[in-house]
């Protein structure tokens, strides 16, 4: 009896779990969003004094209410520009993430907003590149899909005081982005702080 109970809750709860990562995020995340909109109000009434916090003056996002957890500041803040900031809650390995973006101005789930635009980061890459970890996964994705698939880096400065940047190394399999790794990197010293790839809690 015990075992058919577990074996029936098992049957209920497969699908109540998918039906609940199909709900709108304004239902599923509502906890994540409505800190959310608290801090895009507080953004925006900073903004009018000072302008945009940057990206990592953490700071000033802490002290706005943001929470930090180690190298990460949650939800991620992006400033695209003078005007144009961007929130994103990078939770899980893969993404789309949960954004709000100043222009269009709604929840979604969706891929931050990145230029990759200085040398600094390109030689980020390269350290990444050149490491056992990238070159294996990328040697073993490039034969699995026959050379039609290969990595790609998604490069976010963390930390402007300490010149930290967070590349994600990602596969776009076509049906979703799949992350491999998590990289921090100390851009001063060109070290890599966690050479595993692997944040804490993965």
């Amino acid at each position: 009896m015990t075992v058919l109970l577990i074996g029936l809750l098992i049957l209920l709860t497969i699908p109540v779990y998918f039906i609940w990562w199909r709900l709108p995020v304004a239902i599923n995340r509502y906890s994540d969003i409505k800190l959310g909109n608290e801090l895009i109000n507080k953004i925006n009434h900073y903004k009018k004094g000072y302008g945009l916090p940057e990206t990592n003056d953490w700071r000033t996002l802490i002290k706005l209410g943001f929470k930090q957890r180690e190298y990460l500041i949650i939800p991620y803040y992006n400033k695209i520009n003078d005007t144009t900031f961007e929130l994103l809650y990078l939770e899980g390995i893969d993404g789309p993430y949960l954004q709000w973006n100043s222009n269009d101005k709604k929840w979604k789930n969706a891929m931050p907003t990145h230029f990759r635009n200085s040398h600094l980061e390109e030689d980020v890459v390269s350290l990444i590149e050149e490491t056992k970890l990238y070159q294996y996964e990328a040697k073993l994705i490039d034969s699995l899909s026959s050379g039609k698939r290969g990595l790609d880096m998604i490069v976010t400065l963390n930390d402007t005081s300490k010149n930290i940047y967070l590349v994600k190394v990602c596969e776009d399999n076509e049906n979703s982005l799949v992350t491999y790794f998590n990289f921090f990197i100390d851009a001063n010293k060109m070290k890599i702080l966690n050479p595993t790839g692997k944040l804490d809690g993965q």
